[in-house]
């Protein structure tokens, strides 16, 4: 079973119904977060510490999940201890219209550090329990400043524990607005980030 959560903020009620009625699957336990205004940090933290099941991913109460017929593959693939993360492929839309869809190439951190969006592993990325929430503590406690952009550090931090594994299921819409979806990393975050993941190498990329 995989527990993934969603976020409900103020104002987004019809679209937040929508995505829990897509979010109805045999492996996928709901679980409801609480938004918390002003840190979404926290209000991931909180949310990817309920529930028991050893797997976890989140979506967005905005967005529209597309597919999720790849879990079971998913899972199976994360039996192997040396995969960290499986991702499935994502487009966004921009005020309804196509702007970006992930590539069909393989994860490679530097293209994600660098806001290349169709190299980001995003939106229903199949992780371990254990290992998000012992990346979300070192966050809150190292880099209380990126409560914005602590999903791509997220990611980026599966590197410890492993490879990140690509579903090439089309299984997400990230719906974008005027001012979201353009979070850039802190370039010395970043690479203190990147310099504490000791374990990293092209091992990890698949």
């Amino acid at each position: 079973m995989i527990d993934i959560h969603i976020i409900p903020a103020p104002g987004n009620e019809v679209s937040f119904n929508a995505q829990l009625e897509r979010l109805k699957h045999p492996l996928v336990n709901t679980i409801i977060g609480e938004y918390v205004a002003g840190n979404i940090l926290e209000a991931r933290y909180c949310a990817f510490s309920q529930g028991t099941s050893p797997y976890v991913s989140w979506v967005d109460d905005d967005d529209k999940i597309l597919d999720l017929s790849w879990l079971p593959k998913a899972l199976e693939t994360l039996e192997d201890p040396g995969v960290a993360a499986v991702y499935p492929r994502w487009r966004s839309t921009l005020g309804g219209r196509p702007h970006h869809e992930t590539s069909r190439e393989a994860f490679h951190p530097l293209k994600y550090v660098f806001n290349q969006p169709s190299f980001m592993p995003h939106h229903l990325t199949i992780m371990r329990r254990e290992n998000v929430l012992a990346l979300l503590e070192q966050l809150r406690a190292v880099h209380p400043v990126t409560m914005m952009i602590q999903e791509r550090f997220l990611i980026l931090g599966q590197l410890r524990f492993g490879r990140l594994v690509k579903d090439d299921t089309m299984a997400y819409e990230w719906v974008l607005r005027q001012g979201t979806g353009r979070q850039m990393l802190d370039p010395i975050h970043i690479r203190h980030w990147l310099q504490e993941q000791q374990t990293i190498s092209l091992s990890h990329f698949k």
